[in-house]
């Protein structure tokens, strides 16, 4: 499972469409590490202001060449331990 993960802004784009930052994480240790990519993001912005929108890579399998993939990734939710549900509070009102 991974948790921390990084942010990285690229250096170029090969056209406007192109993602301006990559995601990655290490997956091996501190001593012998090996970064993945997670995915991309783009540089948006809106009323509101500058914000990036990013995407997660999805798995894929080249059809002719089964040694030419790449592993995809998602969000999941973490379940609380036995522990820190034992300690959670009721919503206000709630007893």
């Amino acid at each position: 499972m991974i948790k921390n993960f990084s942010i990285f802004k690229l250096k170029e784009q090969k056209n406007e469409k192109s993602p301006t930052h990559s995601i990655s994480a290490n997956v091996g240790t501190k001593e012998k590490p090996e970064y993945v990519t997670l995915g991309a993001c783009w540089t948006k912005e809106s009323s509101g202001g500058k914000f990036l929108s990013c995407k997660l890579q999805d798995a894929w399998v080249d059809g002719k060449d089964n040694t030419k993939a790449r592993k995809g990734f998602a969000i999941t939710e973490d379940k609380p331990t036995p522990q820190e549900e034992d300690t959670e509070q009721p919503p206000d009102g709630v007893i």
